[in-house]
């Protein structure tokens, strides 16, 4: 088998044509699309085997617009922080709300350490914070992996 005929798998050409998304369809995304979706996100390795992701879907517009409203006064608090010119910071405010409300459906990615272990001195359990956050994002590359394959973005 050549480089190129190994690279040339379903699997790998879904990975190499996936790409950030940034302006959505207003069409809306199935229900039982959205179930096959987040199945694939589970289906990651993680950390001990302890599953620490937790999905939250919004699809409510006025939920939509509360998370994208808090989640401005944060980016607004941290780019201030940073001496960004305001300007600067009202385009990214802006940008950052308009993709929220936009989106048909969010998927919220949330990380739990409720099932991972603990222990007495700190290093350890920040490593098991680590490997959560690792495991994590393999569920998350999983869900984005499985939307692309599925028409979405």
């Amino acid at each position: 088998m050549t480089i190129k005929d190994a690279l040339d798998t379903p699997l790998l050409q879904t990975m190499m044509s996936r790409r950030s998304i940034r302006r959505y369809s207003s069409k809306l995304v199935p229900q039982a699309l959205l179930e096959h979706l987040l199945t694939a996100a589970i289906w990651a390795p993680s950390a001990h085997n302890r599953q620490p992701w937790r999905f939250a879907v919004i699809r409510s517009p006025e939920y939509k617009h509360q998370l994208a409203h808090a989640m401005g006064k944060r980016l607004k608090a941290d780019l201030q922080a940073d001496n960004v010119p305001p300007e600067v910071i009202e385009r990214d405010v802006t940008r950052s709300y308009e993709r929220i409300t936009s989106a048909p459906v969010l998927v919220l990615v949330c990380l739990s350490m409720a099932d991972m272990d603990t222990y007495a001195d700190e290093q350890r359990n920040h490593n098991e914070y680590v490997m959560a956050v690792q495991s994590v994002a393999m569920a998350a590359q999983n869900l984005l992996l499985a939307a692309h394959d599925s028409g979405l973005g």
